[in-house]
Order: C-alpha cells, then sequence, then structure tokens
C-alpha cells in the first residue's frame, strides 16, 4: 500500500496557483486588503460590561431598571441581595458580614448599603445608625 504525501488533502495546491498567475494572485490580494482596511475602520469594539451580560431574564430587566432610575458609573458594581426573611436577626448579620467583606476588598472606594441609612438627627445631635451595632 502506497503512503500518500498529501498532508493537507491538497490544498497545499492552492499556493501553486499563485506562482502561475503572480499577477492575479497579487491584484487579489490587494483588493482583499483594502476590503479588509474598509472594515477595520468600521470595527468598534463595546466594553462596556452591562452589554457583556445583557439578556432576557427578570434580573437583567431589573438591573436595567435600576440603573435607568440610579444612574452610575460602569465601575460600580451593584449587589441585590434577595430573600425570604432578610429582616431577620440572622439574615441581618449576614449581610452586615457581606457589607463588611467587600469593604475589605482591595480597590473598594466605598460601599453603601442599608447599615449605611441614617435615623432622622435630634436637635443638634449627629444622626446614629438606623441598624446599630
Amino acid at each position: 500500500m502506497r503512503r500518500s504525501g498529501r498532508l493537507a488533502l491538497g490544498l497545499e495546491r492552492v499556493g501553486l496557483v499563485a506562482l502561475r498567475f503572480p499577477i492575479a494572485t497579487f491584484l487579489v490580494a490587494t483588493a482583499l486588503a483594502v476590503a479588509a482596511a474598509f472594515g477595520l475602520v468600521r470595527l468598534k469594539v463595546d466594553d462596556s460590561l452591562s452589554q457583556l451580560f445583557r439578556s432576557d431574564t427578570p434580573e437583567f430587566q431589573q438591573y436595567e431598571e435600576v440603573t435607568r432610575r440610579f444612574p452610575s458609573s460602569e465601575f460600580d458594581v451593584l449587589v441585590v441581595v434577595e430573600g425570604a426573611a432578610l429582616l431577620r436577626r440572622e439574615s441581618l448579620e449576614g449581610v452586615r458580614d457581606l457589607v463588611t467583606d467587600l469593604q475589605l476588598i482591595d480597590g473598594t472606594r466605598g460601599v453603601i448599603s442599608l447599615f449605611s441609612a441614617r435615623q432622622p438627627p435630634e436637635a443638634g445631635r449627629l444622626p446614629g445608625p438606623l441598624f446599630p451595632e
């Protein structure tokens, strides 16, 4: 049985066309380069994180509604915590721990949470936290 020396199933013969018709090959390559240059000029990169995660899920629609109501920077990270009994002591302690962990992440400039909320101030006093330590 004779073994065939063709590695690319005969595609290597395409290179012979360039040797046989060098002027036509040059014109085709030049036309492709010009077309690629026009395409390159129109190429745009969308670096928006919200576009990267775009979907039709109810969660993403809720995210879009929140960002419409409260515009922010692309570099802001919104964390939504949902649950049936979030106002129970154990749940609030877990959320407070999460807020503390988020504050300790390198590069974090600030965290605003329900623990940032304050009660109305009394006459001449600083307002106290809504959720005391």
